[in-house]
C-alpha cells in the first residue's frame, strides 16, 4: 500500500520512498521520521516524540534530527507540494496540500513553463550533439536535465543519481548518464564514509562514458575523481581545461574550476572563472556561491553578503548561502545583520553553525566570559569550523587548533581553504606559523585552469 507526497510514494508495507518506479535514497532513521510525520500528516509531532519513536534506544542528539530533516527537505525541495514546517523547540509538521489545489495555482502558468521546458529540451539536444554523437531521446533527455538541476540548484546528489540513473537506462550507448553518475560518485568520495569504493565506482563510471563519446560532464568528473581520490590538483586542473575546451561555457566545469582555485588559495584568480560560470548560468546557487566565496577570501565581504543575499532571494532558506551570509556580515563586523540571519537560522533549525556563529559575535563584542561558558555547553556535532572560529575570537587558541584537526579529517579542502585564506583565522596564522603544514597537505600548484580565464 502507497500513500502519494505530490509525485514521491511511500510504500508502508516496504517502508520506502519512491519517485515514480524510482526508490529515493534514504537513511533508515530518515524513513523513520517521514512515517512518523505521514502518520501525523497536518498535525504537530513533538520533538520528544520523534526521539522516542525513531531513537528508542537514547543514543540521540539535537543535530541527529536537525540533519534528519535537512535531508528530508532536499528530496522533497522541488516538489511544491510537501513540505516539512518547523515550529522552533517544539516538533515538526507535514504538509501535503491536495493535488487539485496546485493544479488550480499552475493554471495561469503552463503555457509558460511548457514553453520553458521546450526550449530546455532543445538546448540539452543542441549540447549532447556537440560530441558528434546521436541526441539522447526525448525521455533520456528530459531526465538527464532534471539530473543536472539537481545537482546544481540544490546540491541534491540523491535525486540527482536517481535521474542520472534514469537516463543510463534509457540510453545505456550514451556517455551523459555515466558521467554525471562519477560525477556524483566522487563527491561522495569527498565527503561520504566509503572512500574507497565511490572511488572505485566513479572510475569505472567515469571509464565507460568516455568509451562513448567526449562530453564535458566526464572531463569536470574525471578531474574530481583526480582531486578527491587520488589528491592530484594538477591533474584536476588539466581535466577541468579538457572539459572547457569542448565547451566553454560549460557551467558545471566553471564552478568546479573557480572552486579548486579557491581550495588552492587563489581566491583573486577563481574570480573571472566564477563570473563567467555565472553568466553561463545566473540563476544556480552553485554559480553564486563560488563567485560569492572568491569575493570573501579576498576579504570583500560587502560583496560576498550581497551576492549570499542575492541567493537566498532566489532559493530561500538554502543552508550554504544562509552560513556564508552570516560570515559575510562578521567578517563586515556588521554584526546587526549577522544577528538577523542568525535568528532566521535558528527558525528552521540550523543549530550546527548558527550557535557557535552567536556565540563568536558575543567574544567579538567583549563578552568573552559568556563566550567561554557557552562553548563549554555546546553539543559535540556542532561544525568544528565554526567552532573555531568562535574559539578563536574567544582567545581559546589552542581549542581552535583542536577543531581545525577535527574538521581536517573530514574536509581537507575546506579546512585548507580556511586556514590560507579566511579572516577569521589570522590570528592563528600568525601565532602559530608552523602550523600550516598540518593543515594545507596539498600544496598550492603553479596550475591554470584555462588559457584565458577572463571573461
Amino acid at each position: 500500500m502507497g500513500i502519494r507526497l505530490g509525485r514521491f510514494t511511500f510504500d508502508l508495507a516496504a517502508h520506502s520512498l519512491w519517485a515514480g518506479d524510482v526508490p529515493v535514497r534514504l537513511p533508515r532513521k530518515a524513513l523513520d521520521v517521514l512515517a512518523l510525520l505521514l502518520e501525523h500528516r497536518g498535525c504537530l509531532v513533538l520533538r520528544e516524540t520523534i526521539f522516542t519513536t525513531v531513537w528508542p534506544e537514547g543514543f540521540v542528539q539535537d543535530g541527529n534530527l536537525t540533519q534528519t530533516i535537512y535531508l528530508l527537505r532536499k528530496v522533497f525541495a522541488d516538489d511544491p507540494v510537501v513540505r516539512i514546517e518547523n515550529v522552533p523547540r517544539r516538533g515538526y509538521r507535514l504538509i501535503v496540500e491536495p493535488m487539485q489545489r496546485r493544479a488550480l495555482q499552475r493554471r495561469a502558468v503552463v503555457a509558460f513553463g511548457g514553453m520553458v521546458t521546450l526550449l530546455a529540451l532543445l538546448l540539452t539536444a543542441v549540447r549532447v550533439t556537440s560530441s558528434g554523437a546521436a541526441a539522447l531521446s526525448p525521455a533520456a533527455a528530459a531526465d538527464y536535465r532534471i539530473a543536472l538541476f539537481h545537482y546544481v540548484r540544490f546540491s541534491n546528489h540523491p535525486l540527482s543519481r536517481i535521474y542520472f540513473e534514469r537516463t543510463v537506462r534509457e540510453a545505456p550507448r550514451r556517455p551523459e548518464g555515466y558521467a554525471g553518475l562519477a560525477l556524483l560518485d566522487a563527491f561522495e568520495a569527498y565527503g561520504g564514509r566509503d572512500r574507497p569504493a565511490a572511488c572505485l565506482r566513479g572510475e569505472g563510471e567515469d571509464t565507460a562514458a568516455f568509451r562513448l563519446g567526449r562530453i564535458a560532464l566526464a572531463d569536470s568528473a574525471a578531474a574530481m575523481l583526480q582531486l578527491f581520490c587520488g589528491h592530484d590538483p594538477a591533474g584536476a586542473a588539466r581535466d577541468l581545461h579538457a572539459a572547457l575546451q569542448l565547451d566553454s561555457n560549460d557551467s558545471i566545469a566553471l564552478v568546479l574550476a573557480a572552486r579548486l582555485m579557491v581550495w588552492s588559495g587563489k581566491p583573486a584568480e577563481a574570480l573571472p572563472i566564477a563570473r563567467r560560470a555565472v553568466a553561463a548560468d545566473p540563476t544556480s546557487p552553485e554559480s553564486l556561491i563560488v563567485l560569492a566565496l572568491a569575493r570573501y577570501y579576498t576579504s570583500d565581504f560587502r560583496s560576498a553578503a550581497a551576492i549570499f543575499a542575492r541567493i537566498l532571494e532566489i532559493h530561500p532558506d538554502y543552508e550554504p548561502a544562509m552560513e556564508l551570509l552570516a560570515e559575510s556580515y562578521d567578517g563586515a563586523h556588521d554584526f546587526a545583520r549577522a544577528d538577523a540571519v542568525l535568528q532566521r537560522a535558528a527558525r528552521l533549525g540550523y543549530a550546527n553553525w548558527a550557535v557557535p556563529l552567536e556565540i563568536r559575535l558575543q567574544a567579538l563584542r567583549g563578552r568573552n566570559d559568556a563566550a567561554r561558558a557557552a562553548l563549554r555547553r555546546l553539543h559535540p556535532n556542532a561544525d568544528p569550523e565554526a567552532v573555531a572560529a568562535a574559539d578563536v575570537a574567544a582567545g581559546e587558541d589552542r581549542s581552535a587548533l583542536a577543531e581545525l584537526d577535527a574538521a581536517r579529517t573530514h574536509s581537507t579542502l575546506a579546512v585548507q581553504a580556511d586556514w590560507m585564506l579566511d579572516a577569521r583565522f589570522v590570528p592563528l596564522r600568525e601565532r602559530f606559523p608552523q602550523r600550516a603544514a598540518a593543515f594545507i597537505t596539498w600544496s598550492p600548484a603553479r596550475f591554470s585552469i584555462a588559457d584565458n580565464p577572463a571573461p
